[in-house]
């Protein structure tokens, strides 16, 4: 034989004893020589790999037991915060309800004191209206209409001596004034007071 011949018969014996290697692990799992599956081979690393899966269920499991026990926690904690504002919502609400009743009172007592300050004020405007000067004035003969409203001012009849003067001088009364003793207060006005002292010759109603 030649030797191309034989390298080239080698090279075939060699090409198919790995084609059947191949095919004996990869598709029957046989290990040739000593009858071997592919299953023993991988097979720790199979168990490896599930010691790996549990040791991982287990810390996860560890973790699910404290975020539990966290949440619980958290739970109780969103409790009594509830209770808190609730109480210190009833404590507020019962704080504006006393300031409430209170501004009420001191409202009472406001128009109270208010009422009763209106009713000093008008017992003070009656004592103010009743007569604080009543007595005879007289009037003597030659007196002038300056010299009688300057008198009726000066005691307390008239708040005004001006005022009556310059009604005399209006209608011209100096004139028929009467001389002669009159009663008078200090509750009558200068119209009355003018037709009193001229005998009736004044009269405005």
């Amino acid at each position: 034989m030649k030797k191309n011949t034989l390298r080239s018969l080698s090279s075939g014996f060699l090409l198919s004893t790995l084609i059947l290697a191949s095919y004996a692990v990869f598709v029957q799992g046989q290990v040739p020589g000593r009858d071997l599956n592919l299953s023993d081979l991988l097979s720790p690393t199979v168990q490896e790999t599930s010691e790996e899966t549990k040791k991982e269920v287990s810390s996860l499991i560890e973790v699910n037991e404290s975020l539990q026990d966290e949440n619980k926690k958290m739970q109780e904690s969103l409790t009594k915060l509830a209770s808190s504002q609730k109480k210190n919502s009833e404590s507020k609400s019962s704080d504006e309800s006393n300031q409430n009743e209170s501004q009420d009172e001191s409202e009472n007592d406001s128009s109270q004191s208010t009422s009763e300050s209106s009713v000093s004020t008008s017992n003070q405007g009656d004592q103010t209206n009743e007569p604080a000067v009543e007595g005879t004035f007289t009037i003597s003969e030659g007196e002038s209409a300056s010299e009688i409203t300057q008198r009726l001012e000066s005691e307390g009849y008239i708040e005004s001596a001006a005022d009556l003067e310059a009604l005399i001088d209006q209608w011209d009364l100096s004139s028929v004034i009467v001389a002669d003793s009159y009663q008078l207060n200090s509750d009558m006005s200068i119209h009355d007071i003018a037709s009193l002292i001229t005998g009736g010759a004044y009269y405005y109603y």
